[in-house]
């Protein structure tokens, strides 16, 4: 009883545990997943964003590059608003910081700068509205703004391998849980057959003592032939039954005995007053 009540809550306490450790792990995946998207987007957005400045709109790479990078634009603001719309809870404190600092205004320049690509993909190349707008991606990939943008993708690279190293930490300490909560199990499993073999016998020994005392008793009796030894019942179960039985069985026998000798005795008498 002891050993399965020790088991139940070594295991509830395992299982606690391995779950705290893999919401842990859930969660820092999670960081570093998000993290590393964006974080791998903004690199491309940061590399690209001379080639519109550079490239000749004339030239057939222009609209090439430019869906390239409007589309790292467009997941950059995807991951962002992601990660923005972690609560505090699920991500690590630095990066809340970091976000709270950066993010929004990184994710207005975005929007900005997808606007005005926007407008560079739907207007002629030649027109007005296509050199204004031009102009508003060049001041917008220069300007001031652009420091949290960069300064965000910085962060973000310290703050991941910072999160890697938490979540390999974590997966450690979940393969730890697991091999404890292993062991717990096969530690009170051999305690309980250890205990069941100790129950056994002490059990084997108290129903084998007295099959044993009326089993040498028989033997007594019949090696000596003396009826008179005595049949030891100490339980009132079966077994007792059985002594009882062959005690009555023994005293039966021991008056039949009385009674053949009694009789033989006569008998002599009459043949000696006969003769």
């Amino acid at each position: 009883m002891f050993t399965s009540t020790g088991t139940l809550f070594g295991v509830i306490w395992g299982m606690n545990g391995y779950r705290y450790v893999s919401n842990q792990v859930k969660t820092s995946h999670l960081n570093v997943s998000a993290i590393s998207n964006l974080s791998a987007v903004l690199e491309r957005v940061l590399v690209s964003r001379n080639d519109l400045l550079t490239i000749d709109p004339v030239t057939e790479i222009y609209p090439i590059r430019q869906r390239l990078i409007h589309d790292d634009v467009a997941q950059a603001q995807t991951y962002l608003t992601n990660l923005l719309a972690l609560s505090p809870a699920r991500s690590v404190p630095r990066l809340h910081q970091v976000l709270s600092m950066y993010g929004p205004r990184s994710r207005t320049y975005l929007q900005r700068i997808d606007a005005t690509l926007y407008q560079l993909e739907s207007t002629k190349v030649q027109s007005a509205k296509f050199k204004a707008a031009r102009q508003q991606l060049k001041a917008d990939l220069h300007g001031p703004d652009l420091k949290d943008l960069i300064s965000l993708g910085l962060q973000l690279d310290g703050i991941k391998t910072s999160v890697e190293l938490q979540n390999q930490q974590a997966w450690d300490q979940l393969n730890e849980f697991a091999n404890f909560q292993y062991w717990i199990v096969l530690g009170s499993l051999g305690i309980s057959v250890v205990l069941a073999l100790i129950v056994a016998r002490i059990i084997g020994r108290a129903i084998a003592a007295p099959l044993l005392a009326v089993h040498q008793a028989t033997e007594r009796i019949t090696q000596e032939e003396n009826f008179d030894w005595p049949i030891p019942i100490t339980t009132d179960d079966e077994v007792g039954q059985l002594a009882r039985s062959i005690a009555q069985l023994v005293t039966h026998i021991r008056l039949l005995l009385a009674e053949q000798q009694a009789n033989n005795q006569t008998q002599l008498l009459q043949n000696e007053k006969m003769a």
